[in-house]
């Protein structure tokens, strides 16, 4: 219609000739017309050709629309069947996940009860390997099949069935192997069951076992404590019956003991042999009672004459007998000891295996108190200091002297007699 305009703007009528042929101007002119009205009517055509055809082609639109507006809306349901398959597979891996859980509680359980599972173990590791593997094919399989979703526009339906059918194949076969696996864990907790059980029994029949050992023990613990108490109450009537004989023979004291003893030819004696003397104040009789009883009774039968000092250590220099029957006939019935009393320097003590003491017997050069706690201090030196160290200092080989230094006699001297000795010194 514009060319039309253009060409009836540009189409100007020709104006009456004034001359001659005036009749042929008229006739041009009419010709003019007409052949404007064609085109005008053409163009009037072409319009109504123009508008039909656009109507035609706007229900065309729309009908393609409706088609298309239908696909979408299939689409739209096959992406919510996507999305609901997509949210099973998401509760099958949950499940799959709690089962897994599971499968680590249970089996820490049969660890601990016993390693007879292992060969039930080597199956479970065997079930998680198919488990892993098929979650791995599920999610292979649902990654391709997004993949192939949104890729492909023509076909949609089949590949979407046949991705179904697939689907429902794995999880049909992911279901019966998570029974499978179910029904070997319910196997396992029956089986751990039973021997919970079996171990239970055993611990039963152990606890009863224990409690009557425990019984066996207490009455033990019983025995031990009365036999104790009558031990104690036996050493009081000895250490009563002590007091009493030592009273008795030797006199309520104090006592006094000197021991003389031979030193053998050495250079520094000038090659002569040299004697020496020592005295030992013995212990209050109700601090010590039968161990200054034993030891007073070994003095009064002169069992020390001709025994010989034969130990030196860096703390003690000792006179051992070396004769187990000596240690019973002439020991102490039991080994007794006084925390007021204890082993400090220049003390006697008696030497011995427990329980018993004595006769053998050591004198303190440092204090003893720790070293020798238990072993019954029966006195200590007074006077002949010079004596006893050089005992200490003798020659001597593994802790025995080379020349013994041996006790030529011992004897009861009175307090006046102890004056007279200290007073000289």
């Amino acid at each position: 219609m514009s060319e039309a305009k253009e060409k009836k703007s540009d189409t100007k009528p020709t104006p009456p000739s004034t001359t001659g042929g005036g009749g042929v101007g008229l006739y041009g002119g009419i010709l003019q017309f007409l052949i404007y009205l064609i085109c005008l009517a053409l163009l009037i055509d072409m319009h109504l050709s123009s508008e039909a055809f656009l109507s035609q082609l706007d229900t065309t639109m729309l009908e393609f629309d409706g088609i298309r507006a239908a696909d979408q809306q299939e689409l739209n349901r096959l992406n919510q069947v996507l999305y609901e398959t997509d949210e099973k597979v998401s509760e099958y891996e949950a499940d799959i996940g709690r089962l897994s859980k599971a499968k680590v509680v249970l089996q820490k359980d049969l660890d601990d009860v016993t390693v007879n599972y292992q060969m039930k173990e080597s199956q479970l590791k065997e079930i998680l390997v198919n488990r892993q593997k098929l979650e791995d094919d599920c999610r292979t399989s649902i990654k391709s099949l997004k993949e192939e979703i949104s890729s492909v526009q023509m076909g949609w339906r089949q590949e979407v069935s046949s991705m179904q059918m697939t689907q429902e194949e794995t999880m049909s076969n992911m279901h019966g192997e998570i029974d499978r696996w179910q029904q070997e864990v319910a196997n396992l907790q029956v089986t751990q069951e039973e021997t919970i059980s079996n171990m239970q029994g055993e611990i039963d029949g152990s606890n009863k076992i224990i409690e009557a050992h425990n019984a066996r023990i207490e009455e033990l613990e019983q025995e031990r404590t009365r036999m104790m108490d009558d031990q104690l109450q036996l050493e009081l009537r000895v250490q009563e019956q002590s007091i009493y004989f030592v009273n008795s023979t030797f006199g309520e004291g104090p006592h006094f003991v000197e021991f003389h003893v031979l030193f053998p030819p050495m250079e520094i004696f000038d090659d002569q042999e040299m004697n020496g003397l020592f005295v030992v104040e013995v212990a209050p009789i109700d601090v010590m009672p039968h161990s200054v009883h034993i030891f007073l009774e070994l003095i009064q039968s002169e069992f020390y004459v001709g025994k010989t000092f034969n130990l030196s250590f860096r703390h003690i220099v000792g006179l051992s007998t070396h004769t187990d029957d000596e240690l019973k006939l002439k020991g102490t019935a039991f080994r007794e000891y006084n925390e007021t009393f204890p082993h400090k320097m220049w003390t006697v003590g008696l030497m011995g295996k427990a329980p018993v003491s004595g006769p053998s017997f050591y004198i303190s050069m440092v204090d003893n108190t720790r070293n020798n706690h238990g072993d019954p201090c029966i006195g200590g030196i007074i006077h002949g200091f010079d004596t006893i160290e050089m005992i200490h200092s003798m020659p001597e080989t593994d802790h025995e002297l080379d020349s013994p230094i041996m006790i030529t006699s011992t004897r009861f001297i009175s307090l006046d007699e102890v004056k007279v000795l200290v007073s000289a010194e």
